[in-house]
C-alpha cells in the first residue's frame, strides 16, 4: 500500500483551496484560526503553541498578524488578569465555514469515481486511520518510529 497516496490527495485540496486563500494565511495561521473557533473561551499562547508545535515567538507573531486581519482578539483572562488568551471574532468563523465547504465541494467531485457502496467502505477505513491518527497525535506520536508494521 502507498500511504503516501493519502498525502498527495491532501495536497491537491489545499492547492484548490489557496486558489482562493484569503489575506495570504499560511497553514499555521489558518490552523491556528482554525483552532480558535473551537475553543471559544479563549486559549493561552502556550496552549496554541502546544496544538501547533511552535515556539510561542512565532505564536505570538502569528497572533499580532491575525489580530490586525480581525481574525482573532486578546482578551484578559477572568481568572488571572496577567494571562491573555487568544479568542475567535466572527471573521474566523466565517473563514472556517468557507474551507469546509471548499473541502467537501472537493471531496465531493474526487468521489464521485465511486459508487455508493465503495463509498462506505472507504468512509469506514478512512474513519479507522483517522481514530488512529488522533489517538497517535493524543500519545505525542510516541512508538510511530517503532511500530512493526509498515505500508
Amino acid at each position: 500500500m502507498d500511504g503516501r497516496n493519502i498525502t498527495k490527495i491532501v495536497r491537491n485540496m489545499m492547492l484548490y483551496k489557496n486558489k482562493n486563500k484569503l489575506d495570504d494565511l499560511n497553514d499555521n495561521e489558518f490552523e491556528l484560526v482554525r483552532y480558535t473557533t473551537k475553543h471559544i473561551d479563549g486559549l493561552s499562547l502556550k496552549e496554541i503553541a502546544f496544538y501547533l508545535n511552535v515556539d510561542k515567538a512565532l505564536v505570538t507573531r502569528m497572533v499580532k498578524k491575525l489580530c490586525n486581519l480581525d481574525y482573532i482578539m486578546i482578551e484578559a483572562c477572568d481568572i488571572d488578569l496577567r494571562k491573555k488568551l487568544v479568542k475567535p471574532k466572527e471573521k474566523a468563523f466565517n473563514l472556517k465555514e468557507m474551507v469546509k465547504n471548499e473541502e467537501i465541494d472537493f471531496y465531493n467531485a474526487c468521489f464521485k469515481v465511486l459508487t455508493n457502496a465503495e463509498k462506505e467502505i472507504l468512509d469506514e477505513l478512512i474513519y479507522k486511520v483517522y481514530a488512529e491518527s488522533k489517538r497517535l497525535r493524543k500519545n505525542k506520536f510516541e512508538g510511530i518510529c517503532d511500530e512493526e508494521e509498515g505500508l
